[in-house]
């Protein structure tokens, strides 16, 4: 695992940016029926995954239980998206863990900016140190919906 990182904490759960390790097809499927990326052909996923930074979050005996991605120039700021824990390990507080970790991370952990976009975590990331529209009026974005880029057949 040389030139990747990764963070374990006492009882062995572990997160890593090693994209080898990653259960491709398990986070596909999550990521894909997310209501932020839903039927995300998996061409477009893999391509999104080898541009940005993978974290795979993953139990004492390596099983993934779940995973986030970030985009950063590593000096002022950085996007968080895709933060999931599979179903069957969520509640255990691996989320927080996992963002919290995320967030340590060496291209991460000294920015001006960290963004972040959720429906329904607010409290949850409020906690991490996120703001709710910490500069109102100042964020502007694109957003085109998925079926004007991605063929319905994926």
């Amino acid at each position: 695992m040389a030139g990747y990182w990764s963070r374990r904490r006492e009882d062995g759960v572990e997160i890593s940016t090693d994209p080898a390790r990653l259960d491709l097809d398990r986070t596909h499927a999550a990521v894909a029926a997310s209501f932020w990326c839903e039927g995300i052909p998996r061409p477009v996923f893999l391509r999104a995954l080898e541009h940005s930074l993978p974290f795979g979050l993953y139990l004492p005996g390596g099983d993934q239980a779940g995973f986030c991605r970030a985009m950063t120039d590593t000096a002022v700021f950085g996007y968080l998206t895709d933060v999931i824990v599979f179903e069957g390990h969520r509640g255990e507080g691996l989320g927080t863990w996992m963002v919290e970790s995320v967030l340590l991370h060496p291209d991460m952990e000294a920015l001006r900016r960290t963004h972040l976009a959720t429906r329904d975590r607010q409290e949850l990331f409020g906690r991490l140190g996120f703001r709710l529209d910490a500069q109102p009026g100042m964020q502007m974005d694109i957003v085109r919906e998925p079926g004007e880029l991605w063929p319905a057949d994926g």
